[in-house]
C-alpha cells in the first residue's frame, strides 16, 4: 500500500500585510498633512488679497459719498439749474432726504 503524504497547509502571513499597511498609511498621513498645510497657506493669502481688495473698495466708496454729498448741496443744484434755463417755483419745491 501507497503511503498518503500530508500536504502542509499554507498559512498566511498577516504580519507583512500588516507592516506594508502602516507604511502606505504613514505616507498617506505625511501627504495629506502637507497638502493641507500647502492648501491652508494657499487660503490665507488669498484671504488677505481678498481683504485688500475690500479695504481699496471701501476708501473709494468714502470718496465717492463725499462727492455725492458735495453734489446734492441746494447751491449746486440751483447752480446747474440756472445754467439749463430753469427757474425756481417756491411752491414746487419738495425736498427729499434719505437717511443712511
Amino acid at each position: 500500500m501507497a503511503k498518503y503524504k500530508k500536504a502542509a497547509k499554507r498559512r498566511f502571513n498577516y504580519n507583512s500585510i500588516i507592516v506594508l499597511l502602516f507604511i502606505f498609511s504613514f505616507f498617506g498621513f505625511i501627504y495629506s498633512n502637507v497638502f493641507v498645510r500647502t492648501n491652508n497657506v494657499n487660503l490665507n493669502i488669498a484671504i488677505q488679497e481678498v481683504d485688500a481688495k475690500i479695504s481699496e473698495a471701501r476708501v473709494v466708496n468714502e470718496s465717492l459719498s463725499i462727492d455725492i454729498q458735495e453734489l446734492a448741496t441746494y447751491d449746486n443744484i440751483a447752480e446747474i439749474a440756472k445754467e439749463a434755463g430753469l427757474t425756481n417755483q417756491q411752491n414746487n419745491v419738495v425736498s427729499i432726504r434719505i437717511q443712511p
